[in-house]
């Protein structure tokens, strides 16, 4: 929807985007390539190859291709400037509320914000030091590599400025009313799993 909006697209999508602009290749692919370059500076940063990194691999495929679908779905025919704040908007709420979810849930993240985890945890940082290092990052990558090929700023709007500091917002608001979808981490039901079933085998041994 922020893409649609055509007011600015959000920090994570924006050099996918611009390279989309650029190139042959659509907003999904050029995600693709980005996301799995982000699953390849995890490995870099751990050092070695762990399940919830390999399994970020599907997880991008699957969202590349859903974004291709939906951008090809969403057509934008009136360019009136109530409907494009109408799209950023919502753009905006529906990315917290996904943020809220993914990380409720104790759902995969998206390769970039697993990859600003990644650093926060390995160098010690906190987390929203490193988010707003990369946010900044990825629009002053975008507006560089914009104005090196076009001699113009694309993809960089106000829309990109309310997503930085919007998202945050309405993360927290929705943060507060959907407690209720909170859930232990997959680690500590994963360990919790592999003693039962440790007890469970003792206990055969022991009849």
């Amino acid at each position: 929807m922020l893409a649609k909006s055509d007011l600015g697209i959000s920090p994570i999508s924006a050099i996918p985007y611009i390279l989309s602009l650029i190139t042959p290749f659509t907003f999904g692919t050029m995600t693709l390539a980005f996301h799995l370059l982000c699953v390849l500076f995890q490995v870099v940063i751990w050092r070695k190859i762990t399940l919830k990194i390999i399994l970020q691999i599907p997880l991008t495929l699957g969202f590349s291709a859903l974004l291709d679908l939906f951008m090809s779905f969403i057509k934008v025919t009136e360019h009136a400037i109530w409907l494009r704040t109408i799209l950023c908007f919502f753009g905006i709420i529906f990315t917290a509320l996904g943020i809220v979810m993914i990380v409720s849930m104790d759902l995969m993240l998206p390769p970039p914000d697993a990859f600003l985890r990644a650093v926060s945890s390995r160098f010690k940082i906190e987390l929203y030091k490193v988010k707003i290092v990369g946010d900044v990052s990825w629009v002053v990558i975008t507006f560089v590599i914009s104005l090196l090929s076009t001699r113009k700023v694309l993809a960089i709007g106000v829309g990109t400025l309310l997503s930085m500091y919007l998202t945050g917002k309405f993360v927290g608001i929705f943060k507060k009313y959907l407690q209720f979808m909170e859930m232990e981490p997959t680690e500590v039901a994963w360990e919790r799993y592999l003693a039962q079933r440790k007890e469970r085998k003792e206990t055969v041994k022991a009849k």
